[in-house]
């Protein structure tokens, strides 16, 4: 069994039913941080078939879909609204990731 990790799932759709078909494919496995942007927790499996699934719905030639590993410890900030109506639930940890960016110290650049 391989271990879940979180992914960040950030995207740029060219038309609308390509769009939506997107968002409800990420919105059924991971959480909303913006508009196209999705946390989601997957094991090496899951992202394979995410993966997988996101080159059928989108046109590779027009479409932009991209997953990047989060560490373990991520480092960053969250600037704005935590969006606390869409990410209360599990505790899983694509769920809690803007709070766990939000509660870091922030260091000047």
């Amino acid at each position: 069994m391989s271990e879940r990790r979180t992914f960040l799932v950030a995207y740029d759709i060219r038309t609308p039913r390509r769009l939506a078909r997107v968002c409800k494919a990420l919105s059924a496995v991971g959480y909303r941080l913006q508009y196209s942007v999705f946390a989601v927790d997957l094991e090496d499996h899951e992202r394979q078939a995410l993966v997988a699934r996101l080159r059928r719905l989108i046109d590779q030639k027009q479409d932009d879909v991209r997953l990047y590993l989060v560490p373990r410890a991520p480092r960053g900030a969250w600037h704005g609204p935590l969006g606390r109506e869409t990410m209360a639930v599990s505790g899983a940890q694509a769920a809690t990731l803007a709070d766990r960016l939000a509660a870091q110290k922030h260091e000047p650049a």
